[in-house]
């Protein structure tokens, strides 16, 4: 199962833009998907062992790695 992007707890739903997140979260989205090598958008994929983003230039990176070095924040909609 996978975790929440925000506060790790186990995640049950997927917001909007499909990053998993726990119903408390739910509602917000990231404000700023931007791969951190190269500054290109992101886009959220499904794959066998859950989601991940994908850079068109770079590859594929994960949610947490993007979490350690990139500068991803949150805003809450609606």
């Amino acid at each position: 199962m996978e975790k929440c992007f925000m506060c790790g707890k186990m995640s049950t739903i997927y917001n909007e833009q499909g990053i998993p997140m726990c119903r408390a979260h739910q509602h917000h989205e990231a404000a700023n998907l931007k791969c951190p090598t190269c500054g290109g958008d992101l886009d959220v994929l499904a794959g066998k062992y859950g989601k991940f983003l994908n850079c068109f230039r770079c590859g594929n990176i994960s949610f947490y790695k993007l979490k350690q070095v990139g500068n991803i924040y949150f805003l809450k909609k609606g």
